[in-house]
């Protein structure tokens, strides 16, 4: 198989997504055990799960689950303008945020809109401040770009994911970047890689899908005839879905191109 181009995932791909998350609502929560002896983890799982809960009255929920939007990109993101309902999505986003803390907050009695608006701040400020990038997603990068075109294949809200790719500083590597909150539907789905393809000038047996969710990366890709890599640092199991190589390091796709 001759490589013409590669697809990168973003998220727990080429940086880490989960950790920085939780680092996150550890960090926006810490008044409130300094304060009122609440512990930070109990909080934070308490106001995720009420915040999930008004997720799910979002106006254009519906857009949000087909491109694989969650609650917590919303606490952090910007809205983009292009998408479905747009202008009652602003009106209730105002509304979610303001609310998230403090739902959690009356979850434990405590009654202080203010606190709830500090601990909203205090959790965007950490989310656009700390981004990881994994230690050889740049070497691999590098390498990659000065030979092929490459892509990236991501899903979550356009501008969330583009300020975080700028962010970290990975733009210049990549001829194209394909966001599901752009296109209209998420990983799985076909049309995210047919995009991919149709920016690097390739066929699909010419190109390599990296990422680390193995139904959404690599089953995803596998479906449409692009061979699938997947990142697995953690040593999960694979279930229902053969990749065609399994790698845990990011500097293993060198090899693969050849």
């Amino acid at each position: 198989m001759a490589v013409r181009t590669v697809f990168f995932d973003l998220d727990d791909t080429l940086m880490e997504e989960e950790a920085p998350l939780v680092d996150a609502y550890r960090a926006a929560c810490a008044p409130v055990e300094e304060r009122h002896g609440i512990p930070v983890d109990a909080f934070f799982a308490k106001a995720r799960v009420l915040g999930r809960e008004v997720f799910r009255t979002a106006p254009a929920i519906d857009y949000l689950r087909a491109i694989d939007a969650g609650s917590s990109d919303l606490l952090s993101a910007d809205y983009d303008q292009n998408a479905p309902h747009a202008n009652e999505m602003q009106v209730w986003l105002e509304h979610y945020r303001r609310g998230f803390f403090r739902d959690g907050l009356r979850a434990f009695g405590i009654e202080n809109d203010a606190l709830a608006d500090e601990l909203l701040d205090r959790y965007i400020d950490h989310r656009h401040a700390h981004h990881r990038v994994f230690p050889e997603a740049i070497e691999v990068l590098e390498a990659l770009a000065a030979r092929f075109p490459l892509v990236l294949v991501t899903n979550g809200p356009g501008h969330h994911q583009r300020t975080k790719v700028d962010a970290v500083g990975f733009g210049p590597y990549f001829k194209g970047i394909v966001v599901s909150g752009e296109v209209g539907m998420a990983k799985p789905d076909a049309r995210m890689f047919d995009q991919a393809l149709r920016i690097a000038g390739v066929e699909a047996h010419e190109a390599i899908m990296v990422g680390n969710n193995l139904p959404r990366d690599i089953g995803g890709a596998q479906a449409r005839g692009i061979p699938g890599a997947w990142v697995n640092r953690i040593n999960e199991r694979a279930n229902g879905i053969q990749p065609r190589w399994e790698i845990a390091d990011l500097r293993e796709v060198l090899a693969l191109v050849g």
